[in-house]
């Protein structure tokens, strides 16, 4: 490929995935972001600043994984481990329904996908 990268899928039926997943681009970091900024400024810290808080999470933090994103678990691990203030906000999102919020769009996704790709 010129442009990115290719993966050989072993079902046609996983197309749809990685239309759902990859080919989401930046989607889902734009909503945490969104969601990321409207807690903070639901708060009272001003509209800039939350921007960058919210920039420093996201893309600061994303970078951390940026050549290696199987390093994933072991950095939840880690954070989780330390029980600090991280771990309570990671502890309060899966309790929140975080993973299963994703579960479901992805799965709305794929399906979407699905009905694009079916012909009469």
């Amino acid at each position: 490929s010129a442009i990115g990268t290719t993966d050989e899928l072993s079902d046609e039926a996983q197309i749809d995935l990685m239309t759902a997943l990859p080919g989401s681009g930046a989607a889902y970091p734009a909503l945490m972001a969104v969601a990321m900024a409207d807690f903070m400024r639901a708060r009272g810290v001003d509209t800039a600043i939350a921007w960058r808080a919210a920039e420093a999470a996201l893309c600061g933090g994303t970078r951390m994984l940026a050549q290696d994103i199987t390093r994933a678990p072991a950095l939840l691990d880690a954070y989780r481990d330390y029980r600090g203030t991280t771990a309570a906000g990671l502890e309060a999102a899966e309790a929140a329904g975080f993973s299963a919020a994703l579960d479901a769009a992805l799965i709305a996704a794929t399906a979407a996908a699905r009905r694009l790709g079916e012909t009469d």
